[in-house]
């Protein structure tokens, strides 16, 4: 199972894993390093990074907080303060008392 949101992103952009190739990354290991079977090297991410116009730690899922409605005690993840931020009332109960905290690995 992958680690990181090379996949996810792909896919949000309708792109192939062939398309990457311009970027020095053949299909095979464009394939690979969304697998999480090859190590992407820092090069690599920041390259994908720009592309993508997000952060590194974004492309490799370590930036994970864990959210709390403050009214329904309900809990989820999200994986970016902008994804924190489109979340503008609980989706369990609509109330609009959110709280953020960085999840521990």
């Amino acid at each position: 199972m992958a680690m990181n949101r090379l996949k996810e992103m792909r896919l949000k952009h309708h792109l192939h894993q062939y398309d990457f190739e311009k970027m020095g990354f053949s299909a095979t290991t464009y394939r690979k390093s969304e697998q999480g079977v090859r190590q992407v090297s820092w090069d690599e991410w920041r390259k994908l990074a720009d592309f993508y116009q997000v952060s590194i730690p974004y492309l490799q899922e370590n930036d994970r907080y864990l959210v709390k409605c403050k009214y329904c005690k309900a809990k989820f993840k999200v994986y970016s303060k902008e994804e924190f931020d489109e979340y503008k009332f609980c989706p369990k109960c609509s109330h609009k008392t959110l709280t953020k905290k960085k999840e521990k690995d």
